[in-house]
């Protein structure tokens, strides 16, 4: 893992969040970067950066260790499909590295904390649902939150049957889907704001606020301290997996 600069949660930068027809656009021009040590001490969107380039330039020593959840050498001996072995012990997505350790999101419905010099778990969360998001890690009133999107890429029946039709809504996502936030100390949640849709596409962090697009057709703002929400806006579309970003226009 390697990123190079200074990022402040009290840093105060003019942005704009653009997204449209579930597709995000636009110059960006702020560039979070990490604070000093070994490892960022926040992560603010996905893949840390606008640019979703998360290339970090920091002293962190050289390991290598290996995290396997629960499970997975007995399914890789017992399966040779990928895709059962995913069904039976989910896949990790894109991990985020904060605060000196990595959170790990899973599709098979955990988000884990791992010590990142040593790979050892501190706790694991489960959010009831395929994880597919990029954590976000923020500092929210003195606390460490991490915040996950839990939802699948599943259509019901009755919103699959309605593609074709004019100007019918069609909702993507079933069973729970919400945002969650998590104590980054404990693994505890500390808060859960449900959605009609999925909520694959990873959120963004700015100002205390958490920003995210959804399997329902609309972007939402939350309050990152308790989930409240502040706005939704509709976009005439489904979010699929189109990550927010910061940026000036």
């Amino acid at each position: 893992m390697y990123g190079q600069g200074t990022y402040h949660d009290s840093d105060t930068i003019p942005t704009i969040f653009r997204l449209i027809s579930a597709v995000i656009t636009g110059s960006f021009l702020y560039v979070p970067t990490a604070a000093a040590g070994i490892t960022p001490t926040l992560w603010p969107m996905y893949a840390f950066q606008p640019g979703h380039n998360a290339f970090i330039k920091l002293p962190f020593p050289a390991v290598s260790w290996t995290f396997e959840v629960p499970g997975a050498a007995a399914a890789r001996k017992a399966v040779l499909n990928n895709t059962t072995i995913r069904d039976l012990v989910g896949f990790p997505i894109g991990v985020s590295v904060a605060d000196h350790a990595v959170f790990a999101p899973n599709d098979n419905g955990y988000l884990y904390k791992l010590q990142a010099k040593s790979g050892k778990l501190d706790w694991a969360f489960d959010a009831y649902n395929q994880l597919m998001t990029t954590p976000v890690v923020a500092r929210v009133a003195g606390k460490t939150l991490v915040f996950v999107g839990a939802g699948n890429s599943v259509f019901t029946y009755s919103h699959a049957r309605k593609f074709g039709m004019k100007d019918a809504q069609v909702i993507r996502g079933s069973d729970v889907s919400a945002i969650d936030a998590v104590d980054a100390a404990t693994g505890k949640l500390v808060w859960t704001y449900r959605t009609k849709g999925e909520d694959m596409p990873s959120a963004v962090f700015d100002h205390g606020m958490l920003i995210f697009g959804n399997g329902d057709g609309h972007v939402y703002a939350l309050d990152a301290a308790n989930g409240a929400l502040k706005w939704k806006t509709a976009i005439q579309s489904f979010v699929s997996m189109s990550s927010a970003a910061l940026g000036s226009l």
